[in-house]
């Protein structure tokens, strides 16, 4: 990590910025949520500078400090579309409750599925595991349902 010039720093992140850009067409023409495209490029930039030889080593903090921001830009961009008013009360506590049903079968799947795949971990940890791939973002969401009109994105 310390080879990496303060250019090619900058052009990465330029370039980031230029992909991202070009992962939101696609999702207009596609409807895939641009996120993931970034996340499948991450992986396979990882897997390709590791075939290559090539490690990085990016330091515990600034992943967290990095991850904590975006976890709060996420956040508060998806709470400046949100309108609370009294007559969406019962359909605010319906979704609450069906997100809560779908939270809970897909973390018992899926850590039914990583306890079948790894069977020497205990059950508790494959369900701390899996809490965190069980949470739909409002990265993928809120792109998904961009297209629909208003009246449907609030129903």
């Amino acid at each position: 990590m310390e080879n990496i010039s303060t250019y090619t720093l900058l052009f990465a992140v330029c370039g980031l910025v230029i992909l991202s850009y070009m992962f939101s067409i696609v999702n207009r023409l596609t409807r895939i949520p641009s996120v993931l495209l970034l996340l499948g490029t991450g992986i396979f930039l990882r897997y390709v500078s590791d075939s290559m030889g090539l490690n990085f080593e990016i330091p515990p903090m600034l992943v967290e400090l990095l991850g904590t921001v975006g976890l709060i830009m996420i956040v508060l961009e998806a709470g400046l579309d949100l309108e609370v008013t009294r007559d969406r009360l019962p359909l605010i506590g319906r979704s609450f409750l069906s997100a809560l049903v779908i939270f809970i079968v897909s973390s018992i799947g899926v850590a039914g599925i990583l306890y079948w795949w790894l069977p020497e971990t205990p059950p508790i940890y494959c369900l701390v595991y899996a809490i965190p791939l069980s949470i739909v973002s409002s990265a993928v969401v809120l792109p998904s349902v961009h297209h629909l009109s208003h009246e449907k994105r609030s129903s």
